[in-house]
């Protein structure tokens, strides 16, 4: 009885691992970019809301709406947050910051989202057919 209780715990991880190929929204790289970019904080995607702190999340393929949240607080704390769009590929990371304006250092409202690069995703294998409906 143990063994069929294995086996069959074995057979759902793997049918949880055999999903297609996806992409990825990375806001966790400001450090490494100039003085005012920040973090970004990814708070909705296509309407659905977040509240969890992540910086870094896997997305379906395909056209998305993400609401995206500045890491940087205003002189009262507040947070701001900027929606952008974009199409997601396949097998392709994201890195986005908050670009904020260094003439007004003092609010944390004027902000752009910036896409840094899009890298790809190792391991991540693209079939033909996966190509096709990206590309439909």
């Amino acid at each position: 009885m143990k063994i069929l209780s294995l086996l069959m715990t074995i057979a759902i991880l793997l049918s949880g691992c055999a999903t297609g190929p996806y992409a990825i929204i990375d806001g966790s790289q400001s450090k490494i970019t100039a003085k005012n970019s920040y973090d970004v904080i990814i708070t909705g995607i296509n309407g659905k809301m977040y509240f969890n702190g992540q910086k870094i999340k896997n997305i379906d393929v395909g056209p998305h709406y993400v609401q995206l949240t500045s890491t940087k607080a205003g002189s009262r704390g507040d947070i701001s947050y900027q929606s952008w769009y974009f199409n997601a590929e396949p097998c392709k990371r994201y890195v986005v910051v908050a670009n904020h304006d260094k003439d007004k250092q003092f609010s944390n409202n004027y902000w752009e989202v910036e896409l840094l690069r899009v890298e790809s995703i190792g391991g991540c294998k693209v079939s033909e057919d996966d190509k096709e409906e990206s590309h439909e």
